[in-house]
């Protein structure tokens, strides 16, 4: 089962894929608040004896995110059930579940988030097998993410050969464009998102992926050395690793490499080979999931 399965309908919400909340459950969903902007952590500086700061880089902060349920229940033993399930869904774990969502107009989407705090106050809604449940998450991605996880996958550019030989003499040719190698990705939310890259090697040497259209030598990421034929190497940018057959290889990083993201709207990714030559089965395989904030 993947994240968003459970998921049929508007307002709903799937706790890390085991538990659905919202219409047509007997949970119902009051309120859920911290889906708008989070809050910015700033990098500006306060200026020595001088007004105002010298201004720094502001970067998104980590997500709140708050719920308010209520739980119908014909009886004692349903209520009692019912909120023993939910008290396993959203009990605190030492990494970040999923919690995935859908409103009206709107695709599946989910963040990764812990539990902070669960309330169940015993009022006389809970006597009368209403009872109100409030829950925290705290999401320290900000980032709200497409349920989709998308992908594609392209050959390594070859260059197609032909052109002048000097001396020249007519007839002239000319030059082919190169072929493969380029692919372009849609990130179709709000705020830039991040790749994850694997390479198949067959005869690949010291090859690079650039990010097309920035200024050179641009952001690119780069591989020293050779992948041969049933060898891969996976980049991940969202935790900035190397991995190769499974192993960390950090080192093999070509010196300048950059952990490039993919930009909201189209962005081209170029797969070129160091040496001219390579086999068939070079290839790049790139997933990413749309980004909201």
């Amino acid at each position: 089962m993947a994240v968003g399965d459970l998921i049929t309908d508007d307002y709903q919400l799937e706790v890390n894929e085991t538990l659905l909340l919202g219409a047509g459950t007997v949970y119902d969903i009051i309120s859920m608040e911290g889906f708008d902007l989070p809050s910015i952590r700033s990098g500006d500086t306060a200026k020595t004896l001088r007004n105002g700061y010298w201004a720094g880089s502001d970067l998104l902060d980590g997500r709140t995110i708050t719920l308010e349920l209520t739980v119908s229940s014909p009886d004692d033993d349903t209520q009692a059930a019912a909120l023993n399930a939910l008290t396993v869904a959203f009990s605190p774990t030492s990494g970040e579940q999923t919690f995935a969502f859908q409103l009206p107009g709107y695709t599946k989407r989910f963040v990764n988030a812990r539990v902070r705090r669960l309330n169940v106050p015993v009022s006389w809604e809970y006597q009368f097998h209403l009872p109100t449940v409030t829950v925290e998450l705290y999401a320290t991605d900000p980032l709200i993410y497409d349920c989709v996880n998308s992908g594609e996958t392209v050959t390594v550019q070859v260059a197609a050969g032909g052109g002048f030989v000097f001396n020249v003499t007519p007839p002239f040719v000319f030059g082919a464009m190169p072929t493969g190698g380029r692919v372009v990705l849609t990130n179709s939310g709000t705020y830039k998102t991040t790749p994850y890259i694997t390479v198949y090697g067959d005869g690949l040497v010291n090859f690079y992926i650039f990010k097309y259209g920035t200024q050179f030598p641009g952001e690119f990421i780069g591989y020293t050395g050779t992948l041969s034929n049933g060898q891969n190497v996976q980049f991940d940018f969202t935790n900035h690793s190397v991995l190769i057959q499974g192993t960390s290889w950090y080192s093999a990083l070509t010196v300048g490499s950059t952990w490039f993201d993919l930009d909201v709207g189209t962005t081209e990714l170029v797969f070129v080979n160091g040496d001219n030559g390579a086999g068939p089965n070079a290839k790049m395989s790139v997933e990413y999931r749309s980004a909201w904030i």
